[in-house]
């Protein structure tokens, strides 16, 4: 090995192997603070990175056969056996500092071995879980075991289920059954995310944070519950901001799915949530309302199977209308098309003719109908947030959402 790449591989090691010293050692002095008195412990500071810089020693002695790598590890197996042994002698258990140490120890191979992202990566969820133990406690109490099944439904269904759906086109619609049930995840995937936040870590939570949270899950849905619940100028910041979530979704889902086009629709996306939650900032400001918290009614599981088939026969019967109005009007009849669904629900509209290929549409076609879609939509939240919340309500929101729907539409056309 060359010796720049040598000191080049000892340092990450030192350092990330010091990262995890760092957090044990100051878990210790948490415990001894606590409790007033000493605690065992396997080590800190010192011992951690100690036992990624033996690690990275011992495998670039011998990185093909391992030999002196597996002998370090065995011997580091027996250390952490007498550590843990002592542990059960002063009545604790738990092997979370011993386990920190078997990773600490891989390190240098990865450093060596595989790309950078890899030991960094480890290395930050390993010192996030170690660092998060009574966040998780707290979860493991307030999470239903109700939720705890359909996530793991849901995981069976990504890791099992969505690898053996074939591949092949399905006739007339030119998609397969793999990238419908794609499609699926990744929305209820981003939906979950926000769904957890809602119950869990922000249970009560002030308006805008439940405008944006829930703009992430459906800005439409937001829109409706603010407008109908508080029906006062109070809702119209949130239901901005919910707008401006949306757009962040939206460059997302594009991005996940056709690199190219959301390389091409993402800066303007991200330009137009940005200014969306400023404007939704500004507005909450001028209301000059008391602030109230959120009504704590939870939204809908995306991840229940009945919600990801419902949203699977929708993705496939727009897909269908989609090609049919293709080969019957063209590409003025993907934009009509467009400015309708955006009063039903555009993440199916959007994924489908990102995923399909139609020869009539070329990207920049698509482009134009994703953003037509996202502005019809924005169209649909300003009425019905006039029909549910009153002019209060809908007047300050249809003029928001048209300044943002306007600045989205000029600098699509610009640019």
């Amino acid at each position: 090995m060359d010796i720049s790449f040598f000191w080049r591989d000892f340092l990450v090691v030192l350092a990330l192997s010091f990262i995890i010293g760092l957090e044990r050692e100051e878990d210790h002095l948490r415990k001894v603070a606590k409790e007033e008195e000493d605690v065992p412990y396997f080590g800190g500071i010192r011992t951690f990175p100690l036992i990624g810089i033996l690690g990275l020693i011992l495998y670039i002695l011998d990185p093909v056969h391992l030999l002196p790598y597996v002998i370090g590890l065995v011997a580091l197996a027996a250390l952490l056996l007498v550590s843990y042994w002592r542990k059960m002698s002063a009545d604790r258990t738990g092997i979370t500092s011993e386990t920190a140490a078997f990773i600490t120890y891989t390190l240098g191979p990865m450093v060596v071995g595989k790309p950078i992202w890899w030991p960094v990566g480890i290395t930050v969820a390993t010192v996030v879980l170690l660092h998060s133990k009574p966040t998780l406690h707290y979860l493991t109490r307030v999470f239903p075991e109700e939720e705890l099944l359909t996530l793991s439904k849901f995981l069976l269904v990504i890791g099992v289920v969505l690898p053996l759906l074939p591949r092949e086109k399905i006739p007339y619609l030119e998609i397969s059954p793999y990238q419908i049930w794609l499609a699926v995840v990744a929305v209820s995937s981003i939906s979950y995310a926000s769904y957890l936040i809602q119950a869990y870590v922000f249970p009560v939570r002030g308006l805008l944070l439940s405008g944006f949270l829930g703009g992430v899950y459906s800005s439409t849905a937001t829109t409706v519950v603010m407008a109908r619940r508080i029906k006062g100028p109070q809702a119209v910041g949130p239901i901005v901001l919910a707008t401006g979530a949306m757009y962040l979704r939206l460059a997302v889902l594009v991005s996940l799915f056709n690199l190219s086009l959301g390389l091409t629709l993402s800066p303007y996306f991200l330009a137009v949530a940005g200014l969306a939650g400023l404007a939704g900032l500004i507005l909450d400001r001028l209301c000059h309302c008391p602030s109230r918290s959120t009504p704590s009614d939870r939204p809908e599981n995306p991840l229940e199977l009945t919600a990801a088939l419902l949203f699977a026969i929708l993705f496939v019967a727009v897909v269908a209308i989609t090609r049919w109005t293709l080969s019957r009007y063209g590409e003025y009849g993907l934009h009509y098309l467009a400015s309708i669904i955006g009063f039903v629900d555009i993440d199916p509209f959007i994924l489908g003719i990102i995923q399909g290929k139609y020869q009539a549409v070329g990207q920049r076609e698509i482009e134009m109908a994703i953003v037509v879609a996202s502005i019809s939509n924005n169209l649909a939240k300003g009425l019905y947030s006039l029909v549910f919340g009153g002019l209060r309500v809908g007047g300050p929101t249809m003029l928001a959402l048209a300044f943002v729907s306007g600045v989205l539409w000029l600098l699509t056309v610009w640019f």
